[in-house]
């Protein structure tokens, strides 16, 4: 339950031993390369190595996700939400000939998928151009007519709001050689068509479009437009026959979808390997690699390079080395469920300290406090319970669904403490039932509703004891470092004065009437916060803003831990509340109604808001009291495990 110590490696291998030793190391999942520069320490002539392997492994990922996708959107896939993913051995993960039948696979899913979205966008056009020849359906003409020798005839559109008799009468008195009617109209235009003699037909075009009238683009269509409906119709039907057959042949290929999942796992390994060939530096005949490995894996690794024509060295980070030791966190099955919380913040620095364990605690109890019901901690421990019994999620989800297990039990312990089951749900049902019923429902130590004043106090108090853990470990990392004067003149000022506030209240080791260890305790912070300042005047401003910064941040973060009886209070109160409306209804099963939906919402809400704030609690004042921050997670060269589960040869 701390930050591994981790040693540097340095590793010259054969050229020709390059491409296993990379497999090899993948398959282990303990090292994580490094970039290296050109200009080695020894001399020797070295050069990047350029993977040509790479682009073609991305252009196949590409393939094989689009692939997924198609299938997924045409597929219905039997496996359940909770079906875990598929267990695989190990070797298939080197299978190249598997990769490109189900890359071909993918080639030809996708030829489906472009047949389909051509298809889409065919029908597209119809339907635009069938709109488009809407207003025309009465016309018998052919869309491209043009008029006879001595005629023009063109179509037109007007406002809706024109009046057409003004139209025709304006038009008759300038140009009585031409004719306008009404051939279909909507809410926003009116259609019309124009006959008029081609002598005469641009002097009424002008005198229209000085009308607002406006002169339709001519369809170079040899029929009607109600046949080219007819047309377009019938060419629609085939382009849906042809997209139904294609989304039969992507749901016949549904049957491989696990197949295709696995390949892309395959080529997300490969990109992996290429990309960390690409870390390497070269001669002639050798291949250099740098990385780090994890003390605790060097015995291993060095089982598995003894196989290998290999020179190389591990050593122990010097300090200037720290900012790019990679950190990995040694946890155990509670304490890793925080890595949830690491990862959302950053990561401590090497020299830092692994907050999981110190706040593993904390967190959980801090939510248990904050939703305090049995009935929503139960719940939340079964659904995360079964999720991760039959899901079997890995990394960030597994931790997050422990974490939430882990606090959905200590939400149904304090929940015990305050008697609250859903609200007061079996109350309200009680009285449902039996309205001169004197039951007064489950036992409770205390109650966020009657014992309000007193919780609040409670979790000021766990509040201060969290703030003083976090004092503690600064205490220790600070001596660590030997940096006594800050350790002693903060965080063991701090100390003093509490303990000397304690004992002044109780007028316990006063001195005529004088709180001495206050203070001392005082006294221990004005040298802590003076040391290092220059001047008198540096001196005062130094201490001054000691004691302002330290007083107001200690009162507004043990004043933040408030919200843990604040959001305890809230949620009984929006439970009983929903349980109170649905004793309203006089009915069972009007109760029932009422009450499940409110305490689903209620849990829905409690589920997230207790998660934001105690998330808070955690990164602002606890960490603030202590964490240090930048460190970067140890990332190794590892088979990708997005769709399956490897089984590893013993």
């Amino acid at each position: 339950m701390a930050i591994q110590k981790m040693k540097k490696l340095n590793l010259f291998v054969l050229e020709s031993e390059k491409d296993e030793l990379l497999r090899g190391l993948q398959s282990l999942g303990i090292v994580e390369l490094s970039e290296q520069s050109c200009e080695d320490e020894s001399g020797a002539e070295l050069v990047p190595t350029v993977s040509e392997g790479l682009t073609s492994a991305r252009n196949a990922q590409s393939k094989l996700e689009s692939a997924i996708t198609v299938v997924q959107k045409h597929f219905k896939d039997k496996r359940g939400f909770l079906t875990p993913n598929p267990d695989v051995n190990e070797n298939r993960f080197f299978d190249k000939a598997a990769v490109d039948s189900d890359l071909s696979r993918a080639e030809y899913i996708l030829g489906l998928d472009g047949n389909i979205k051509k298809a889409e966008a065919e029908i597209a056009r119809e339907h635009a151009l069938s709109e488009q020849l809407e207003p025309w359906l009465s016309l018998a003409l052919p869309l491209n007519f043009e008029g006879t020798e001595r005629t023009a005839y063109r179509l037109l559109s007007a406002p809706a709001k024109k009046s057409l008799a003004e139209l025709q009468q304006g038009l008759k008195e300038e140009v009585p050689e031409a004719a306008l009617r009404l051939v279909s109209s909507d809410d926003m235009l009116s259609y019309l068509e124009l006959i008029v003699l081609r002598e005469k037909e641009d002097e009424a075009i002008l005198w229209l479009r000085g009308e607002g009238v406006s002169l339709m683009t001519r369809l170079n269509i040899p029929r009607s437009a109600r046949e080219e409906k007819a047309l377009l119709e019938r060419r629609v039907n085939r382009l849906k026959e042809d997209i139904a057959l294609n989304q039969d042949k992507i749901n016949v290929e549904g049957k491989h979808l696990d197949e295709l999942r696995l390949s892309s796992d395959v080529v997300a390994s490969e990109i992996a390997r290429c990309e960390a060939e690409q870390k390497l530096l070269k001669t002639a005949k050798t291949s250099m690699l740098k990385g780090w490995v994890a003390e605790e894996d060097e015995d291993k690794l060095k089982e598995y390079l003894s196989g290998f024509h290999v020179s190389y060295e591990s050593r122990e980070p010097l300090e200037e080395d720290y900012p790019e030791v990679p950190i990995k966190l040694k946890n155990n099955v509670i304490t890793r469920a925080l890595n949830v919380i690491t990862d959302m913040y950053s990561y401590p620095a090497y020299d830092g300290v692994d907050a999981n364990p110190l706040m593993a605690p904390f967190f959980i109890l801090f939510y248990g406090i904050m939703m305090a019901d049995m009935g929503y901690g139960l719940l939340l421990a079964i659904l995360c319970g079964v999720v991760l019994i039959k899901k079997r999620p890995g990394g960030g989800t597994r931790n997050l669904l422990e974490l939430m297990f882990y606090s959905g039990i200590s939400t149904f312990i304090v929940g015990a403490l305050t008697g609250g089951f859903f609200g007061d749900a079996p109350l309200q049902l009680a009285k449902v039932l039996n309205p001169e019923t004197t039951w007064q429902g489950l036992p409770a130590l205390f109650t966020p509703i009657d014992d309000t004043i007193a919780i609040m106090g409670g979790a000021m108090a766990l509040g201060f004891i969290h703030l003083m853990t976090g004092t503690v470990v600064s205490f220790k990392q600070k001596a660590k470092r030997g940096e006594w004067v800050s350790a002693i003149g903060s965080e063991g000022a701090w100390w003093v004065i509490f303990t000397g506030g304690a004992l002044a209240a109780f007028k316990i080791g006063n001195v005529g009437d004088v709180p001495v260890v206050l203070c001392i305790g005082i006294l221990m912070l004005i040298y802590g916060a003076q040391a290092g300042a220059k001047g008198i005047g540096g001196k005062i401003v130094a201490v001054l803003n000691t004691i302002y910064s330290d007083v107001t941040g200690y009162f507004g973060d043990i004043l933040s831990y408030s919200r843990l009886m604040a959001l305890m209070l809230a949620g009984s109160v929006v439970a009983s509340v929903f349980n109170i409306i649905g004793g309203i209804t006089g009915s069972v099963i009007g109760f029932l109604v009422v009450s499940v939906i409110g305490n689903s919402l209620n849990f829905a809400l409690n589920v997230l808001g207790c998660f934001v704030h105690d998330l808070r609690l955690q990164c602002l004042e606890f960490f603030g009291k202590f964490y240090e921050d930048g460190g970067k997670p140890f990332k190794p060269l590892a088979l990708n495990q997005k769709y399956v589960n490897i089984i590893r040869e013993k």
